[in-house]
C-alpha cells in the first residue's frame, strides 16, 4: 500500500522525461532553444530549464509546446 502524501519524486522524475523529449522533438523540427521560445512566447533560458526537467509545465504551456512542434498534446492517468 503507498504511503499518504506526496513526496515530489515522481514530479522530477516526469519534468525530466518531459524535458528530453521536448529537446528531442525541437531538435528534430530543427528549431533553436531561442526559435521554440519565440514561438511559445517565453524566454530561451525557460526552455533550457524545461528541457532539463527544472521548470514545472502548466497544461496551457505544454499545449503550445506540442503545437509549436507540430504535436498534439495527450494527458491521460495510468
Amino acid at each position: 500500500m503507498k504511503k499518504a502524501g506526496y513526496d515530489g519524486t515522481n514530479l522530477k522524475k516526469l519534468l525530466h522525461r518531459l524535458g528530453g523529449e521536448i529537446a528531442e522533438l525541437r531538435v528534430k523540427a530543427k528549431l533553436s532553444q531561442a526559435q521554440l521560445a519565440k514561438k511559445i512566447g517565453t524566454k530561451q533560458s525557460n526552455v533550457t530549464r524545461m528541457e532539463s526537467g527544472e521548470q514545472n509545465f502548466t497544461i496551457n504551456m505544454l499545449d503550445k509546446i506540442a503545437h509549436s512542434l507540430g504535436k498534439e498534446l495527450k494527458v491521460s492517468f495510468r
